[in-house]
């Protein structure tokens, strides 16, 4: 079972048993398990797979369980229904309710310890959520006025030092998707370096040279300016 930790970033379920179908093509016949509402928890019978542009429909039908063929022949979209897991040939399920572990129980347990604990974190004033030690004000810092985890809670206040950045990070993507902006503190675009200096981004949006970019780029060609410059990628 997941820990309360592993659900800060997302509220997503796994089944103990079974591998990712990413990457793999799935077949008629499979049993699957799936991370959508409404349909964890249970095992799922792939009955038929067809393509459809970059994706595939499957239709799936409750697995050893009477249905209505109304309600279950009615094609989904793999992409659109979170991550799917190939279950084994043999697997378990819960003594007590039969749905897949973790069952429903459990995991609106974990997932209510998780949500507690990271309110906690974000609780009280001037203390960073991801070091939990205080913020002073000869500390460079990243503010937010929003606590998207306490309802009229205290103002959240980051370190920007490196170890606390990623989470300053992750929390202005969240608050940017909760209100459909872009994010002050990353950018999807590349970052190119010139060799005079110049910066630029393939992100027309960038929010600036300070934020963390998806890629980074330097040129290597030795002139003054060079539109299209030899770059050598890492991830950002």
């Amino acid at each position: 079972m997941l820990s309360s930790g592993q659900l800060y970033r997302h509220d997503s379920w796994r089944a103990s048993e079974g591998e990712s179908a990413y990457g793999r093509h799935l077949r008629a016949g499979d049993i699957i398990a799936i991370d959508h509402p409404g349909m964890r928890h249970q095992p799922w019978a792939v009955h038929e797979v067809t393509p459809h542009e970059e994706d595939w429909r499957l239709i799936l039908r409750p697995y050893g369980a009477e249905f209505d063929f109304a309600q279950h022949n009615r094609p989904m979209r793999l992409r659109k229904h979170g991550r799917v897991f190939v279950l084994p040939e043999h697997f378990s399920r819960c003594s007590r309710c039969n749905e897949l572990p973790p069952c429903s129980e459990v995991w609106t347990a974990t997932v209510s310890s998780a949500h507690a604990e990271r309110a906690a974190r974000y609780e009280v004033e001037g203390v960073c959520p991801a070091c939990q030690k205080p913020v002073t004000h000869r500390q460079r810092s990243h503010r937010f006025d929003e606590n998207l985890f306490v309802p009229l809670g205290p103002p959240v206040v980051f370190h920007a030092r490196a170890s606390c950045l990623a989470s300053a990070v992750d929390y202005d993507a969240q608050l940017a998707r909760a209100h459909d902006r872009e994010p002050t503190l990353s950018c999807s675009g590349m970052h190119v370096q010139h060799n005079d200096g110049h910066h630029e981004c393939t992100n027309i949006t960038c929010p600036g040279f300070h934020a963390r970019h998806r890629t980074f780029a330097c040129c290597y060609v030795l002139r003054e300016r060079c539109n299209r410059p030899e770059c050598w990628e890492r991830s950002g």
